[in-house]
């Protein structure tokens, strides 16, 4: 198996490292260094405090920062954890990987906009559909930033055009429904349609 995997350039990764106590047992205080290898990056590398499985979720999430920043602002977010959140946009957006840009950028256009700073969302949007006109996210994400607005007709533009570059995505089922409803038109069939995609969002129903 190394030998083929070798054979055709594919190059394994392994994730490991060591925690050790700092001081007195009982102050619970721990050095953490985590690195990936072949490349020998070092993912962690911070003094925690807390119970051991406290520290370990810790290490967990600097772990995601480090792999994954767009992972980890979205996790921030969807905890209300703005700061952090800002901060792995600010790291996906500056790091190597462009193809977090659109991800990262979509994160950030939903902060503004849940901070009723549609200007600055609006930035962000018009810079991530510049760089992928057919991002299913930045499509949706422009979409509930008319709807917001009451700008309904063109929410349910790019509802549809969300749809139609990702016909399985829920979001866009929900962002037309909202677009119906604000011009006053039967919505079920959409709610319907994304209940059917995405059945645990109870205020759908």
């Amino acid at each position: 198996q190394a030998i083929v995997r070798e054979f055709l350039g594919v190059q394994s990764r392994t994730i490991n490292g060591d925690i050790t106590v700092i001081g007195d047992s009982k102050e619970q205080k721990y050095f953490v260094r985590v690195r990936q290898s072949p490349e020998n990056h070092l993912l962690v590398d911070e003094i925690f405090s807390g119970e051991p499985d406290e520290v370990l979720r810790l290490t967990a999430i600097k772990i995601i920062e480090s792999i994954d920043p767009v992972v980890a602002a979205s996790y921030y977010r969807n905890r209300k954890n703005i700061p952090d959140a800002l901060r792995m946009v600010d790291l996906a957006l500056t790091n190597e990987k462009t193809e977090d840009d659109t991800f990262a950028l979509s994160q950030r256009a939903q902060i503004y906009q849940a901070q009723k700073k549609f200007e600055l969302s609006k930035a962000d949007l018009d810079t991530l559909l510049s760089l992928d006109a057919n991002s299913p996210q930045g499509l949706g994400v422009q979409s509930y930033w008319y709807n917001e607005q009451g700008f309904y007709k063109e929410g349910l533009v790019y509802a549809e055009k969300q749809m139609k570059v990702k016909p399985d995505m829920w979001h866009a089922y929900f962002n037309k429904a909202d677009s119906l409803i604000g011009m006053k038109l039967d919505a079920e069939r959409e709610f319907l349609e994304g209940i059917k995609h995405k059945p645990n969002k109870g205020w759908a129903y």
